[in-house]
């Protein structure tokens, strides 16, 4: 299935929810605004280069054993 960006991702019923929390990762890590920055970015907390491109962290996630309904957090 071709795919334009990341809008495909976004939009499937199977992958929506790895994209949505793809995004929220990167939005704890780097938007000042976000309410859970100061528990992620503000630490210091960054998201690995490679996971930036959300194919690349689909493609770990499926390698991985994800399946709908898991989360991603960090451990302290």
């Amino acid at each position: 299935m071709k795919h334009n960006g990341n809008l495909w991702y976004r939009k499937s019923k199977t992958f929506g929810s790895l994209y949505n929390s793809w995004r929220s990762m990167k939005s704890r890590c780097y938007c000042k605004s976000h309410n859970r920055y100061k528990y992620y970015g503000a630490k210091g907390i960054i998201v690995c280069d490679d996971w930036l491109e959300f194919k690349n962290f689909l493609e770990w996630a499926i390698k991985n054993g994800w399946r709908i309904g898991l989360t991603i957090d960090r451990i302290n």
